[in-house]
Formats: C-alpha cells, sequence, structure tokens
C-alpha cells in the first residue's frame, strides 16, 4: 500500500475515533463534536498528509454548498409549523385526534397513514413535515411517548420512500445501476417488506401495553374544552394540509409546495383565527408561543419558526465541514480500492458494497452523493461476479435511504430529527425496519437466497437464483 494512501487511512481512523469518544464518552452534542472533528481533521489534511489549504477549503465549501437544499427546506418547515399553529390547523388536527383515535391503535394507524403518503407522494420529508408533525402533536395528548411515535413516523415514511416508483433516491439508484425501476423496486420488497411486517406487529404490541397508561378522560374533557375556547375551529383549517398533500402527490417541488402551505396557513390565521399580520409574521421568526388555561396543552402548541431550526442548520454545516475534510483526504477512493482488492467471489464482494456504500454515505451525510460514487464504481463488479444489478440497487437503498433517518448529522438524519422533535438516538431502536433491512441484506447475501444471476455481463436481467 502506497505511503499517502496509509495516510488517509490514519485520518479516517482519527475522525471515526474522534466522533466516537465525543459522543458516547464525553457526552458532547453532535454539532460540536463535528465541528471540532472538522477542525482536527482539517489540520492532519494540511500539515500530515500534505494536502494545500486551497484544495481542502473547496472541498469543504463544496460539501456545505450541497448542504444548501436541505437548510431551505427546513426553514420552509419552521416557518410553516409555526403558522399552522396559528391558524388552527395542527389544533384541529389534535382535536379530531384526541376524539377519534386511541393509544392502543394510535402506533400502528400512524405507520399506515405515513406509509400511503410516502408510497403515494414519493417523498419522506413531505410525510413527516405533515402527518408526522400532526402525529407528533396528537401524541403527547394521547400519553404515547414521542420516541415510539416518531418511530411509527420514520418507518411509514421510509417504507414509501425506498419502493415508491416516484421517490427520487429510488429512481436516482435503479438510474445509476441501470436497472429497470419496476424491477429494481420488486427486489428491494425482499429486505424492505419483512423488515415492516415486524415493526407493524412491534407496534401492534406496544399500544395494546400503551392503552394501560393512557391519560384519564377528565384531562382529555379539558383538552377538548381550551382547543374550543382558543381556536375556531372547522374543517376549513385542514385546507393548508389538504394542499400540501395533493401538491406532493402532482410531484411538486417540496420547497415551493411548503411555502404555498406556509401562506394558506397566514391567511387562516388572519381570517379565521383574528391574528394580526405582524404578529403572524413574528410568530414565523420565533415559533408559535401558546398561553391557554392548560399547561400541557401549552407545551404542545408552542413550537416551530424559523429559531426552532438554528441548532439544526448548525449540525448540518459542522457535518458538511467533516465531510469535506475526509474527502479531500481521499478517503472515498481508499476505501473503495481496498473493498475491490479483498472481494474474492460474489459472496465477499456483495458484503464489501454493502459496508462501503454505508461508510460512504456516513461520511458524505447525503446519499445523492454516494448513490453515483459507489453504484457507479461497482456495477461493473456484479457483472464481473455475474450478479443481477438489481441486487446493487437493494443493497444500495438498504445502506442509504434505509438508514438516513438514524444518521444523525446527515441531511435526511438531521431534518427527521429537527422536524420530529425526537433524536435519532431516542427514536432509532424502535424503528426497526430502517436497521433490520440491513441484516436481512446480509442474511440474503449468506444464503444466496434472492440473489439473482446476471447472465449478460453487461446487462444482468435473468431471474435465475444464484447458488452462492
Amino acid at each position: 500500500m502506497k505511503k499517502q494512501d496509509l495516510k488517509t487511512l490514519v485520518i479516517l481512523f482519527c475522525g471515526i475515533l474522534y466522533v466516537c469518544t465525543g459522543l458516547t464518552v464525553w457526552k458532547c452534542g453532535s454539532s460540536t463534536v463535528l465541528a471540532t472533528a472538522a477542525l482536527l481533521l482539517g489540520t492532519l489534511d494540511v500539515l500530515f498528509a500534505g494536502i494545500s489549504y486551497r484544495q481542502l477549503m473547496q472541498c469543504v465549501e463544496k460539501a456545505i454548498a450541497g448542504m444548501i437544499p436541505a437548510v431551505l427546506i427546513l426553514l420552509c418547515v419552521g416557518m410553516m409549523v409555526g403558522c399552522w399553529m396559528a391558524s388552527g390547523t395542527i389544533p384541529y388536527l389534535m382535536y379530531l385526534g384526541f376524539r377519534f383515535l386511541r393509544p392502543d391503535i394510535f402506533l400502528p394507524v400512524v405507520c399506515l397513514l405515513c406509509t400511503v403518503m410516502s408510497v403515494v407522494a414519493g417523498t419522506s420529508w413531505g410525510t413527516m413535515a405533515t402527518i408526522g408533525i400532526a402525529a407528533m402533536t396528537v401524541s403527547e395528548g394521547l400519553g404515547v411517548p414521542a420516541y415510539l411515535t416518531a418511530s411509527a413516523v420514520v418507518v411509514g415514511a421510509f417504507f414509501g420512500d425506498t419502493l415508491s416508483p416516484m421517490s427520487d433516491s429510488t429512481v436516482i439508484v435503479c438510474s445509476v445501476t441501470k436497472v429497470p425501476l419496476l424491477q429494481g423496486i420488486r427486489q428491494s420488497m425482499l429486505s424492505t417488506v419483512p423488515a415492516y411486517i415486524i415493526s407493524m406487529i412491534y407496534y401492534i404490541i406496544r399500544g395494546k401495553a400503551l392503552l394501560e397508561n393512557s391519560i384519564g378522560s377528565t384531562l382529555f374533557d379539558e383538552m377538548f374544552l381550551t382547543l374550543e375556547n382558543t381556536f375556531s375551529l372547522s374543517a376549513l383549517l385542514l385546507l393548508p394540509l389538504l394542499a400540501v398533500i395533493v401538491l406532493l402527490i402532482m410531484k411538486k417541488p417540496v420547497m415551493p409546495v411548503f411555502i404555498c402551505g406556509t401562506a394558506a396557513g397566514i391567511l387562516l390565521a388572519v381570517l379565521v383565527q383574528g391574528q394580526s399580520f405582524s404578529s403572524v409574521l413574528e410568530i414565523l421568526n420565533s415559533g408559535y408561543n401558546a398561553d391557554t388555561s392548560s399547561e400541557l396543552l401549552d407545551k404542545m402548541l408552542s413550537r416551530g419558526g424559523f429559531s426552532s431550526m438554528y441548532s439544526t442548520l448548525g449540525l448540518l454545516i459542522a457535518a458538511a465541514a467533516f465531510s469535506g475534510t475526509l474527502q479531500a483526504a481521499g478517503v472515498t477512493d481508499i476505501v473503495l480500492k481496498i473493498a475491490m482488492r479483498f472481494a474474492s467471489g460474489p459472496r465477499t464482494m456483495q458484503l464489501y458494497v454493502l459496508f462501503v456504500h454505508g461508510i460512504f454515505f456516513m461520511i458524505t451525510g447525503a446519499y445523492y452523493v454516494s448513490y453515483p460514487l459507489v453504484g457507479s464504481t461497482c456495477r461493473d463488479l456484479f457483472d464481473k461476479y455475474r450478479v443481477d444489478r438489481r441486487v446493487l440497487s437493494r443493497l444500495l437503498l438498504d445502506t442509504g435511504t434505509g438508514i438516513s433517518p438514524l444518521i444523525g448529522w446527515s441531511t435526511t438524519g438531521a431534518y427527521t430529527a429537527a422536524t420530529l422533535g425526537v433524536s435519532a438516538l431516542a427514536f432509532g431502536p424502535h424503528a426497526i425496519m430502517c436497521w433490520l433491512t440491513v441484516i436481512f441484506s446480509i442474511l440474503l447475501i449468506l444464503t444466496g437466497v434472492g440473489i439473482l444471476k446476471g447472465s449478460d455481463p453487461d446487462a444482468g436481467k435473468s431471474e435465475e437464483v444464484v447458488d452462492l
């Protein structure tokens, strides 16, 4: 191995060790750990690996620029949540949820609603910003733990994001691997559907246990009365939510859709709830600050605004800087080179691709970067070992879109935590589908079940199963 490659591996090891120590031993915040890790690795890049400062800054700036769309969407979500509180949209959803939902069926119902929304609209972000936010608010009143609700939202949202033909991540993977879209989705079902079913069974079991700990009817009556006295409640208040859902189903861009939802919320806040325009503008910045006779409701309703996203924006920038320092050192190239060197057969090749893409995704924090990089590089490996490229598309989705909400410093992970108000460490163990798909993928590789054989080195399209 070349001396420069060894230096790159040392930098990667130092980065992983520092981040793991900072998060688990020192118990520091993710933003602080990633920002200081970026400073450490940037110093090593220049002084140890001999990378020029200009080249380092170009990589960091490129990584931060890649986060800009996520930053803008997060700010839109913050504003939309604040004005939906002021307009009565979310309070009315709470009112309906308290009246018709029970704690024992809440988790599976939320998961199913998010599944339908994400499959139809093809967006996990849009699902979490609409049904997800409403579910998180209702769960507090029903006495359902926030981490369980967040996990149910995540499982439903990312099931659709993985298997919907309208999902941009699925389309990107199939395009990069040159696999027909529907054939790639059928292959991905091998790991995703069983993990989803197990997750639903888990939520049904947990729901039955939650029924015993639900809050009393007296408190429900108090919250009903308080909501009725505080807001002018009617079905009209659902228009912003319905408008956003319809526009997402029509495949309109996410950010303009959220802006439309915010505008609709502003109109309802002024015309229906009697808020002044200046007060609504302040809510867009600082969030909605509820002042009712119920302390519990005040806590549930007081959220949203630009300011609620500031910490998440800091996390995204720190994560991008950390990713940029690793990319400047050439970590992605050396890891892929090592994986190719040790791939001695179809089984080991698939395991290494699964592992390498998972590492790349964690480094870059964005599967829009890791999919083209690993997919385009590894598809020839699958042809070489006569394994159908559809298997590659499944491996990429399982270690990209599937686990993305669990990686707190990734764009999707940061968005998920900020939108739902629960950290990945809290809901992750209960979002069973997200990590179980990776385990099922490994089992499929080891057993050879569902591993299609590529009959043509230039395009694997055979339905025959390889005996590995």
